[in-house]
């Protein structure tokens, strides 16, 4: 069964926030400033994200291949759930035997300098015996337009270019240079260009996750930056779990978005405690943040702030949210609209985050 993704799980306040206090008015105050602007704001560090969409299924299908590969029963496992990646996981998925984790060598060694095609007939990725293109210190997969439904090229077969995965481990850090290359055009295009990383310290009382990922992606609708930091810690001793997300993008002539999350609970606790949200989109003039938090008890708080000043307060409960003009009165039709695309493209940019994390799982496959 497939676990369900930090972005599915965000979805819940998603619902919340879009909610209007009263869905029959059709008058308001106007806000002093504009959430319309905003969106269009995190658009462009969405849409390029969003070109890339295709690349990140390719990557998905890139893990899942290599698990195959994986001589360790665990092996598919790993990859199927990210420990301590989903607030929504339940206790046994929130750690793995550190012992399973190889520091030493990311790729199974029959695959290591070898080119990976698909096999419509096997339903999955084979060694392609006749090329001789792949990285000698990684592994490169033929990247084919990617069904959105299964994860898997769609039919007929149809190659657009080429995934490259490299081994770049180094003495305190498991890393992954990744490149997702377009051959399909007059030239090559370099899509994507980072490199993921992993470190861990875990025995089944106490320990920590850390996965990175750095670099950009560069599609015909602009460039985007990214530093993205998921961190996981449990103590027994202390009684405590917490997950924090630190995502920063940057969409070029001062333009950046940064996304944190932070969720807590009890050592091995069936259920996440309070989480807090907050996203914040900087253009070099003004910064708009949208702050809240969902209690245990689903209660519901927070606000959207300009420059440090609160212009909507949120309250009520987790899917029943009460927006508030901050000055005393009601948001139009059009600003609620606003804020609701506002919401959205936050989800949006959380599910394709999960695409360019994805691939931090291939560094828990056992060497």
């Amino acid at each position: 069964m497939t676990q369900p993704t930090t972005s599915r799980w965000l979805l819940l306040l998603a619902a919340a926030l879009v909610l209007p206090a009263c869905s029959g008015d059709t008058t308001g105050t106007e806000l002093d400033y504009d959430p319309a602007a905003t969106g269009a704001q995190l658009e462009e560090v969405v849409r390029p994200l969003f070109d890339g969409e295709n690349a990140f299924l390719g990557l998905s299908a890139a893990g899942a291949a290599l698990g195959q590969f994986s001589a360790a029963q665990p092996a598919q496992e790993l990859l199927r759930f990210r420990p301590g990646l989903d607030p929504r996981a339940g206790v046994e998925y929130r750690r793995v035997d550190r012992a399973l984790w190889s520091a030493q060598v990311t790729f199974p060694a029959e695959i290591v300098g070898r080119t990976l095609v698909w096999d419509f007939a096997q339903e999955r990725y084979v060694v392609d015996e006749t090329r001789t293109d792949a990285p000698q210190d990684g592994v490169r997969l033929v990247h084919y337009t990617m069904n959105q439904g299964t994860r898997t090229p769609i039919l007929p077969l149809e190659e657009i270019g080429f995934i490259d995965l490299v081994d770049e481990d180094v003495a305190e850090e498991e890393r992954l240079g990744i490149r997702v290359v377009i051959t399909t055009g007059a030239e090559d295009r370099t899509l994507l260009d980072y490199v993921v990383g992993f470190t861990g310290d875990s025995e089944p009382s106490e320990g920590s996750l850390l996965f990175t990922a750095v670099g950009a992606l560069t599609s015909g609708t602009g460039r985007v930056d990214f530093d993205l930091t998921r961190g996981f810690t449990w103590s027994e001793a202390e009684n405590a779990e917490e997950l924090t997300l630190d995502y920063l993008y940057d969409a070029g002539a001062g333009l950046t978005v940064a996304l944190q999350v932070r969720a807590t609970s009890a050592f091995q606790a069936e259920t996440w405690g309070d989480l807090e949200f907050l996203v914040e989109i900087n253009d070099g003039a003004d910064i708009v943040e949208v702050d809240a938090l969902i209690a245990i008890d689903g209660s519901l708080s927070g606000e959207i702030r300009v420059n440090g000043i609160g212009v909507v307060d949120i309250a009520g409960s987790d899917g029943d949210a009460v927006f508030a003009h901050a000055g005393g009165g009601s948001l139009t039709p059009q600003d609620r609209n606003a804020l609701r695309n506002l919401w959205n493209l936050i989800v949006r940019l959380l599910g394709l985050t999960e695409g360019l994390l994805s691939p931090a799982g291939i560094l828990l496959l056992p060497g």
